[in-house]
């Protein structure tokens, strides 16, 4: 049985077709974004957010156990939807981890975006949305980057502060979601900064 299906059963808009549709229109920006591939980045992004919008859509469209709705997308129903959208868009297995991932982002956003503080709390969501705590890191980069200006040895620092900030800016539950070979070319990266962040350390003659 489709998740449509058992959204008449579920009864919060008592309409098969609700659920069809927003599955749809889903699958028709999830369609867009697979499509783009790396030639818009922006467009790709703006797609990644109207499927977000249409997954919190779902959400709503779907119950738990205490008759709330389903923010935290927990319900075998609302999974058994977002596994058509992505059937229905032609998402590959090879694809479907760092899709959703992707995905996950903007739909923490959103639901920041559209419910208040009280019900956050009551799914255990904070107020900060993942938006700001990129925006919060992009701030430390720049202030870091700031601390090196005006030094006699300004290229070699600021490429240094630079490369702390961008590693602070890596997110674990990217990693954590990664697909194997992913990880292991994580690995391998983090390896080669090592090596090289020794080497300088090592170079560098003490005063």
């Amino acid at each position: 049985m489709s998740a449509a299906g058992v959204a008449v059963s579920v009864g919060n808009f008592g309409e098969d077709r609700s659920v069809a549709d927003t599955q749809k229109k889903a699958a028709s920006a999830l369609g867009n974004y697979l499509s783009e591939g790396n030639k818009e980045p922006y467009r790709r992004t703006q797609y990644l957010r109207e499927i977000a919008e249409r997954l919190v859509d779902l959400r709503e469209l779907f119950t738990t156990d205490q008759g709330d709705p389903d923010w935290r997308g927990q319900s075998w129903e609302y999974r058994q939807a977002v596994s058509e959208v992505y059937e229905m868009a032609g998402v590959k297995s090879d694809q479907l981890v760092t899709v959703a991932a992707a995905i996950r982002y903007h739909i923490g956003n959103v639901l920041r975006d559209r419910l208040d503080p009280d019900d956050l709390a009551n799914i255990g969501l904070t107020k900060v949305s993942p938006r700001e705590r990129s925006n919060e890191r992009r701030a430390k980069q720049a202030e870091m980057l700031a601390r090196v200006r005006g030094s006699e040895r300004l290229d070699v620092l600021r490429a240094l502060a630079a490369t702390l900030a961008m590693l602070q800016q890596v997110d674990l539950s990217d990693l954590k979601t990664a697909t194997v070979r992913q990880r292991r070319d994580a690995k391998v990266l983090l390896n080669d900064i090592e090596t090289k962040a020794r080497i300088l350390r090592e170079r560098i003659t003490p005063e």
